[in-house]
């Protein structure tokens, strides 16, 4: 089925959602005789739920398994399938409300799409779902909201501690070196220029007066060091460069992600 993953932006623990074809809800919806609906019901307010826990609200629904067995097993009750229609219907004019600044999905036009459904007027195909799904891709394809993935790298919005983390990669020694036991690799700083004379040892005598190249003090380590896993602003890619995986500035890794304005703390070996 065509679909698009893409990571939503701000959730506790990396959440994918999908843009997914709404003609393909529909079709698959029908040739499994609802089974596919089941599980897309629940992934829609899986999807829902960590959006909300993204933007710190509590209307996008908090047990999408509930939503599931609302409209699979409850069915066997007639009334629990309705709840959850319009439940869900709710979440999605959040969901909208939140991240669009408006409301553009009609609760009555899903109600008229389910009814003509239920009464077999289109032939028993779920239209509804294919309605329900198309507003919720406006969601998605919002770049504020979301990310795109780029296949075969890690997301910068996985985090990158905690629960869901990846493994760190693993330091590299520079080329021509051997790494050395117990010493944790030094972060690459900006070339300095350094001065041209050496100090020498000199005996201290009573004439001996202090110059500006005997008094200078070494800069200390904290001076010289930027902040770790932290590149220096103004390197390599410029800032109208759009949002991607390139060379990593810093030599830390292969690759860094560019937000699109400054680099991340995301790396890929």
């Amino acid at each position: 089925m065509a679909s698009n993953e893409v990571l939503i932006k701000g959730a506790p623990v990396a959440s994918k959602a999908k843009i997914r074809n709404p003609v393909w809800v529909v079709v698959w919806s029908f040739f499994t005789l609802g089974i596919y609906s089941w599980f897309w019901w629940y992934f829609i307010n899986r999807e829902m739920r960590d959006l909300g826990q993204a933007q710190g609200s509590q209307e996008l629904g908090d047990n999408p398994t509930l939503s599931a067995l609302a409209v699979s097993l409850g069915a066997l009750i007639i009334v629990p399938p309705f709840v959850s229609f319009y439940g869900t219907g709710k979440r999605i004019q959040a969901a909208q409300r939140l991240t669009l600044g408006r409301e553009e999905y009609n609760g009555w036009i899903a109600l008229l799409l389910l009814v003509i459904w239920l009464f077999g007027i289109t032939l028993y195909i779920p239209i509804a779902w294919g309605y329900m799904q198309s507003e919720l891709n406006k969601v998605w394809k919002n770049p504020n909201v979301t990310d795109p993935l780029t296949p075969g790298l890690p997301h910068p919005g996985v985090p990158t501690s905690g629960y869901g983390a990846p493994l760190p990669p693993t330091a590299q020694p520079a080329p021509g070196t051997q790494p050395q036991a117990g010493v944790a690799p030094q972060q690459p700083v900006a070339e300095q220029p350094t001065a041209t004379t050496q100090p020498t040892e000199a005996t201290p005598t009573a004439e001996t007066t202090p110059t500006a190249e005997t008094t200078q003090q070494p800069a200390t380590g904290a001076a010289q060091e930027t902040a770790a896993g932290q590149p220096e602003s103004g390197e390599a890619a410029p800032a109208a460069a759009p949002a991607d995986w390139y060379p990593d500035p810093t030599g830390q890794a292969r690759l860094r992600y560019w937000d699109g304005g400054s680099w991340t703390q995301h790396t890929a070996q």
